[in-house]
């Protein structure tokens, strides 16, 4: 149960029925419940949010999110994966090319107004 999330949730919801690819960015302070809102939410919906313990996204991290993504129940035999790391610090020269070779969108947090307003 939420407590004035009803706007957030409302946003989500009508975001996620939309008949196209979709891309949101939810964020917020810490410890505010936004992982929970949409776990609670959207159950075929799968992410990963990973908070390394170093400062750049690393070639290691790209192939964890490769060799898991195929393992999670997702429901539909039919979708389309995609992939994408958002990165506070940037990324690895490795990491960079390994994202390149497998089809991974890498993203700088600094530049996400720039492609997202």
């Amino acid at each position: 149960m939420f407590i004035n999330r009803e706007p957030e949730l409302s946003h989500l919801e009508e975001e996620y029925s939309k008949n196209t690819s979709r891309f949101v960015v939810l964020y917020g302070r810490r410890r505010i419940g936004k992982t929970a809102l949409i776990e609670d939410n959207f159950l075929d919906f799968w992410f990963r949010f990973v908070l390394p313990n170093r400062s750049r996204i690393e070639m290691r991290d790209t192939l964890d999110l490769l060799d898991t993504a195929p393992k999670v129940s997702w429901g539909n035999a039919g979708r389309k994966e995609h992939f994408a790391f958002i990165s506070k610090a940037g990324f690895t020269g490795k990491a960079v090319e390994l994202a390149r070779d497998n089809g991974v969108i890498l993203f700088e947090l600094k530049d996400m107004e720039k492609y997202f307003g």
